[in-house]
């Protein structure tokens, strides 16, 4: 019984030996993250707060609107929708969200016509303020501490045919946690074009194309995001006082 027992001792250490080596024949990709190398080349994200949607329509919505984007709802969704302002536009928004945080949202836009859409945008995030903690003072040395973010942006569009609109989105975004700020420029690109099949229309977004942030001597990337999407109204026409838009995005 002893004998069984060692034989199978020695085949199980055996078995952890081999294993590795086999994982890594079979899978030899999987050795670049196993490794503390590979493990570096993930970066954590960071301004996670441009991910969340603060317009009440879009959210109601699932999201799926970037085909649809029709004027100022889109400005940060799909901008390419701006277009369609008919000379001035604009739009506020106040959001209470998680842990007693806030949203402040608004945008102002202009079409000239023959020159395209100029626009503004920004996002405010502010949380309740934190109690100061040090490794020293875990309860707390009395002192409170500022936290939110911010982006600002600078949005152009362009009609540039009767079926295919395209903006673009120049961003500067700000993260504050105390005395310390991290800042960055971001870009988006979105498209909105009309096939002429009824009113189906193809939207495409690429939103947070920027480099990479240091955070303590850690590298960090934006949460870059790619939207794609169809819309078509069922019912009635978008602008209608009553239709049915079907989205999937």
């Amino acid at each position: 019984m002893k004998n069984m027992m060692f034989v199978a001792l020695i085949a199980l250490m055996a078995l952890i030996l081999v294993a590795p080596a086999s994982a890594q024949q079979l899978f030899p990709e999987a050795e670049e993250f196993l490794n503390p190398e590979g493990r570096n080349k993930i970066k954590p994200s960071t301004f996670n707060f441009l991910k969340v949607t603060t317009n009440a329509r879009i959210a109601g919505m699932g999201d799926a609107f970037t085909a649809v984007s029709d004027g100022m709802d889109g400005i940060v969704w799909n901008p390419a929708g701006l277009t369609r302002v008919n000379k001035f536009g604009y739009n506020f928004g106040y959001t209470q969200w998680l842990v007693d945080s806030e949203f402040v949202t608004g945008s102002v836009a202009y079409n000239t016509d023959g020159w395209g859409v100029i626009g503004v945008s920004f996002v405010n995030f502010s949380l309740p303020d934190m109690v100061e903690t040090t490794t020293l003072q875990p309860d707390g040395t009395g002192q409170k501490v500022d936290s939110g973010d911010l982006a600002v942006g600078l949005i152009y569009g362009y009609q540039l045919t009767d079926k295919l609109s395209a903006a673009a989105t120049l961003r500067f975004i700000q993260s504050t946690l105390g005395p310390e700020t991290l800042s960055a420029i971001s870009v988006n690109v979105s498209t909105l074009m009309n096939t002429g099949f009824r009113s189906l229309r193809i939207g495409m977004n690429m939103k947070n194309l920027g480099g990479e942030q240091e955070i303590v001597s850690e590298k960090s990337e934006m949460p870059l995001v790619f939207h794609t999407g169809i819309a078509m109204e069922v019912l009635g026409n978008l602008g209608d006082p009553v239709s049915l838009t079907g989205a999937f995005e």
